[in-house]
């Protein structure tokens, strides 16, 4: 079976952050062309946090981004946005809503209405459906 999500990844790829493309190609984040970058690592309760995905040498199809606090656990959730969409309750990610090509997306990020931390964020970027980076880790933005 061969899966393609061009509206999105599926709530379950939530855990894995792994997308169903069958022969796919997985490199390492940390060779990839994509860069994520946050504004700030430390919130306070309802502070919003922006994160920015993006290339400067290529585009990019789709995408799945989590915040993570430092014990690895999903923690906030991202604000409505016009390219991408909630993974579901409980996840703390999005994904992207179309398959045009992308070379930068921007997301709001707001931290828990009753807890103060660090957040850091993940991504999985699909190139095209033969191509993906896993684990491309954010930076704090210079």
């Amino acid at each position: 079976v061969c899966l393609a999500y061009p509206n999105g990844a599926p709530g379950y790829a939530c855990s894995d952050m792994l997308p169903s493309h069958k022969g796919a190609k997985q490199l390492n984040g940390s060779d990839s062309p994509y860069h994520l970058v946050q504004e700030n690592v430390a919130f306070q309760p309802n502070d919003v946090i922006m994160v920015t995905l993006y290339s400067e040498s290529t585009n990019f199809l789709g995408f799945m981004v989590k915040a993570l606090d430092v014990h690895g656990n999903p923690v906030g959730q991202f604000e409505r946005g016009a390219v991408y969409k909630s993974l579901g309750r409980g996840c703390s990610a999005v994904t992207h809503v179309n398959k045009k090509p992308k070379t930068t997306v921007n997301m709001r990020w707001k931290a828990p209405a009753s807890m103060a931390g660090e957040v850091h964020f993940k991504a999985t970027v699909v190139k095209n459906y033969r191509l993906i980076y896993l684990d491309v880790m954010s930076k704090i933005k210079s």
